[in-house]
């Protein structure tokens, strides 16, 4: 039902951006007139702009949001709700344009270009790392995209060297993205600097930017962006279900040898529990709140159980089963050698 309430939005968003995009000169499809967000490069004349024809966010999203359209209208027609409406010869018309969206661009540094072009940055310690976006909080662009995926680290650390992540929220984005790369340790000492440089002392953190004191530095203000971001990193580095995989502690500092959570949900509608020692996962636990298949990414040497009873083992380091809604605590992930006998 909340599909199909929002079916129209999301497929008139995309009609619109499509209506919008141009034809460059290499034939692909650009927005033509577009920037990325409150940041601003230097012209060759010195002029500080903020537009381009095709900035690095609009690559990685617009194809997202063709293929989040794609899959509603399957997941649509799969549950025979004829009510809404889909365009005649919408989904080829989609895939076509697909085809031919500029991608995102790299410099000769191996980082993603912010407007697509080469040039240079009016603030290269800018604090939104917009141009990274797909990686995180969306999942334009994971491990399954190698060259990007390192193009987004190279991004990342470039603008950490010139001084970038200087607020209390643009510090958790850094976090969240250093986990999504499975880099754990990156992630912890962001948010322990989160903590440190923008927290105040009754837990709410601050937008403090640290190169514009009479501005932020002497007021303070305070702004939820940085607690809840911080808190969502956090769950980045204990679970990650956004490529299709259900990841326990993905990106686990080496410092937090031993631990446990209860509670977090994955994609799919499942309840996960875990618990380590040694910096190395020793149990979890799974509550699905529908049926439905997963694939859960362990390493070797697991089991998923079912009452006790192996029902799969893990094939080069992922389970894949189906699993029923009911009883909480009846699958659980165990890492032990599996008898050929146990397998049902």
């Amino acid at each position: 039902d909340f599909l199909a309430r929002a079916w129209p939005i999301l497929r008139d968003a995309l009609l619109f951006v499509l209506d919008f995009m141009e034809q460059d000169e290499d034939g692909h499809l650009v927005m033509g007139v577009t920037s990325s967000p409150e940041n601003s490069y230097f012209t060759a004349k010195g002029e500080r702009v903020s537009f381009c024809r095709m900035s690095a966010m609009d690559a990685e999203l617009i194809p997202l949001l063709i293929q989040n359209c794609l899959e509603a209208v399957d997941v649509l027609r799969a549950a025979g709700r004829g009510d809404v409406e889909i365009p005649e010869g919408f989904e080829a018309e989609i895939r076509a344009a697909a085809a031919r969206i500029a991608p995102p661009r790299l410099g000769a540094d191996g980082a993603i270009l912010e407007w697509g072009v080469d040039v240079e940055e009016a603030e290269p310690n800018h604090r939104h790392q917009s141009h990274v976006i797909g990686a995180y909080p969306y999942n334009a662009i994971t491990a399954r995209h190698p060259e990007l995926f390192t193009a987004v680290r190279k991004s990342i650390e470039k603008r950490m060297r010139n001084g970038g992540a200087n607020t209390g929220w643009s510090r958790a984005w850094a976090a969240g993205l250093m986990a999504r790369l499975g880099d754990g340790n990156s992630a912890r000492d962001l948010v322990g600097g989160m903590a440190r440089d923008s927290g105040l002392p009754n837990l709410f953190s601050c937008c403090n930017i640290r190169h514009v004191p009479k501005l932020m530095e002497d007021n303070k203000p305070m702004q939820i962006d940085g607690n809840l971001g911080v808190v969502q990193a956090v769950i980045e580095m204990l679970l990650q279900s956004h490529d299709g995989e259900i990841v326990i502690l993905p990106a686990l500092p080496a410092s937090w040898q031993t631990g446990s959570f209860r509670g977090l949900v994955a994609r799919g509608n499942v309840v996960v529990d875990a618990w380590w020692e040694g910096g190395k996962l020793t149990r979890a636990r799974l509550t699905p709140r529908v049926d439905g298949e997963v694939v859960l990414v362990t390493g070797p040497d697991y089991v998923l159980l079912d009452g006790g009873v192996t029902v799969a083992p893990a094939d080069v380091g992922r389970i894949r089963a189906r699993l029923s809604a009911g009883v909480e605590g009846r699958y659980t992930v165990v890492n032990r050698p599996v008898a050929f006998s146990q397998v049902r």
